[in-house]
């Protein structure tokens, strides 16, 4: 694997755990606990750090909220309930909310 910045090989350099919000099974809320590999660049001038690679199809980069969570805030937005309401059903900030009310 060759960095992004300079070209140069990269190597291994441990992990990092990201927890991440899921849809919730058995009305409770599931969280996933992601171990993605940190790379980390050969090159004294270029001490970059990937760990873009590790990627989950349902999350984004750099978000920690699945996008089945983000459908379903969709999906009840037609109800007439508060913000507030909808992010205490789906475990999230009223914030949340109103980034994918924003997104629409």
């Amino acid at each position: 694997m060759h960095c992004p910045k300079c070209g140069h090989l990269m190597c291994k350099n441990g992990y990092k755990t990201v927890n991440c919000l899921g849809p919730e099974l058995h009305f409770k809320p599931t969280i996933w606990s992601i171990k993605k590999q940190k790379y980390i660049c050969k090159a004294s001038s270029c001490p970059e750090v990937v760990t873009k690679l590790a990627a989950v199809e349902d999350i984004h980069y750099r978000n920690h909220i699945s996008l089945a969570i983000k459908q379903r805030a969709m999906m009840l937005l037609t109800k007439n309930e508060s913000q507030s309401d909808l992010a205490k059903e789906l475990n999230v900030s009223d914030w949340t909310i109103r980034r994918v009310i924003t997104n629409l």
